[in-house]
């Protein structure tokens, strides 16, 4: 089985507690998304909420985020929208992981 056949197991994937299944969501949108930025900048953001929404420890939040922010890098102005959106969800969560 190949990582690209777990598409069709998105829905197993997402309520999954398994850190792996945020690696393989990942890689999956970063293939689905590599010529539209502004579906990247939306998935790297719902991703990155997906760690906060886990309850993850601080670390494993931190060390998923950087392979997240690895596969779905983004273009300048798409960056900086999604670390301002990072920002407000750090605030309304109360948990400064991934900027601090």
């Amino acid at each position: 089985m190949k990582l690209l056949d777990l598409r069709q197991r998105w829905p197993e994937l997402e309520p999954s507690l398994n850190p792996f299944a945020t690696v393989v969501m990942a890689h999956l949108k970063a293939q689905e998304t590599r010529q539209d930025p502004a579906a990247q900048q939306g998935w790297k953001l719902q991703l990155t909420r997906r760690l906060y929404k886990l309850g993850y420890e601080r670390q494993r939040v931190i060390d998923l985020f950087r392979f997240i922010d690895w596969m779905l890098q983004l273009p300048g102005p798409q960056e900086l929208a999604f670390w301002q959106d990072v920002r407000e969800l750090e605030e309304e969560k109360r948990m400064q992981y991934v900027t601090s």
